[in-house]
């Protein structure tokens, strides 16, 4: 008799080996999941902090570039965070909070934007948010190159608009640009115009010894303002009156000055400057030596000895006063054409100012045998002296202002 054979235990436990098999494999295809999903939710809190930082730097660009313009273009450090503020908003920042602007330096501005993204991975290690951020810093300066250093605004007066006589054996020489938007007349005997002579009207020059450097150009298309002064930025409360602080003055009616601190000086009404004892005097405060004198009113100079510079841009205030020297914004009765004297300074050698006088309405009377670096600009211009050299002032700044990136 065969006996039965009975089938090995050894199969049965195979196949119990392979049920064990297959649930590490489960458990590892699950654990493999959730490594590649968490891989993938992490790659998109980084892709969306990345893509919220670009936007936070773009912003902070706009900011610190929009700050640093306006102050460059004559606004006060108020005016350029305000500006800076508006291009935030504008570049969808709602909550001005996370915006920080800082002025570091003349013409230059910080600005930092933070921001908050919403995380997955982060949830699970028990953030629920990652913060970045965005920086920038930026310089700016003004635009520099010459400006006109005579400009007779007004057209279509009888007689001439801009005048010019050389008296003696020296006479007037001007560098930096002569422009009437009228008629220019030249008359006496010694004249020097050098750096272009343009003008809308006329050019009439009788003179005896006369020298304009490549010629006088007549019937050129009429100029605006080199610059402009506005003059409620300087009455109380203004721009420019609020940013100067204690460099501040104002007076009330018709006012004469001998003596005075440095700063801008802004008189409602019409302005005498005079002297104690033939010197006008200028006293340095807190580092600052130069002085503006506004007047809504005509501006008077008679004192013998009267040497001052424009207030400074370093000082509060000083880059919008952007070297103005004495402003009247007298407007005569009798119209444009008038000859009413807005600015008027009779002098000799003793009389020297370094900036620009502004007449936008009335005439402007300059005298005198002094070198100085001193700009015209008035509806009408009457300049005269045997000596009398005027160069364009170095403080006052034309042109596009330069921006900078510093970070």
């Amino acid at each position: 008799m065969v006996p039965k054979v009975v089938p090995p235990l050894p199969s049965i436990r195979r196949a119990r080996t392979l049920r064990r098999d297959d649930g590490v494999s489960a458990l590892f295809v699950a654990l493999s999941l959730f490594l590649i999903m968490g891989m993938g939710a992490l790659a998109i809190d980084v892709g969306n902090v990345y893509q919220v930082r670009r936007l936070a730097q773009n912003a902070a660009d706009h900011i610190a570039l929009t700050a640093a313009y306006v102050e460059c273009s004559g606004g006060t450090e108020a005016e350029a965070i305000e500006a800076g503020e508006r291009a935030a908003t504008s570049n969808g920042i709602s909550d001005l909070s996370n915006v920080t602007i800082t002025r570091l330096g003349d013409g230059e501005y910080e600005a930092q934007v933070s921001a908050d993204v919403d995380g997955s991975v982060s949830r699970v290690l028990g953030a629920t948010q990652l913060g970045t951020s965005g920086a920038a810093v930026v310089s700016c300066q003004s635009g520099g190159g010459s400006g006109t250093t005579l400009h007779a605004h007004a057209t279509g007066c009888s007689g001439y608009e801009l005048l010019i006589t050389g008296d003696g054996d020296d006479g007037v020489t001007v560098n930096g640009g002569t422009h009437s938007n009228g008629d220019l007349r030249l008359t006496g005997e010694r004249l020097e115009l050098y750096d272009g002579t343009t003008l809308g009207g006329s050019y009439t020059a009788p003179a005896d010894d006369e020298f304009v450097e490549g010629g006088a150009q007549p019937g050129s298309t009429s100029a605006p303002w080199p610059y402009e002064w506005n003059i409620a930025d300087y009455a109380p409360g203004g721009s420019i009156a609020s940013a100067a602080g204690s460099y501040y003055y104002s007076y009330t009616g018709n006012r004469t000055l001998k003596e005075v601190n440095a700063g801008i000086h802004y008189v409602a009404g019409n302005l005498t400057i005079s002297a104690e004892d033939d010197e006008f005097i200028v006293n340095p405060v807190g580092g600052e030596s130069g002085a503006t004198f506004v007047a809504t009113g005509t501006i008077r100079v008679i004192a013998d000895v009267v040497n001052i510079t424009a207030y400074s841009s370093d000082s509060p205030g000083g880059a919008a006063n952007n070297g103005l020297q004495l402003f009247s914004n007298w407007d005569p009765a009798d119209g444009a054409c008038g000859a009413d004297v807005a600015v008027q300074s009779d002098g000799e050698s003793g009389i020297t100012y370094e900036g620009v006088i502004f007449a936008p309405h009335g005439k402007v009377i300059l005298a005198g045998n002094s070198s100085q670096s001193v700009a015209v600009w008035s509806n009408f211009i009457e300049l005269s002296g045997d000596g009398l050299t005027l160069y364009f002032p170095g403080n006052v700044t034309l042109g596009d202002p330069q921006l900078e990136f510093q970070q």
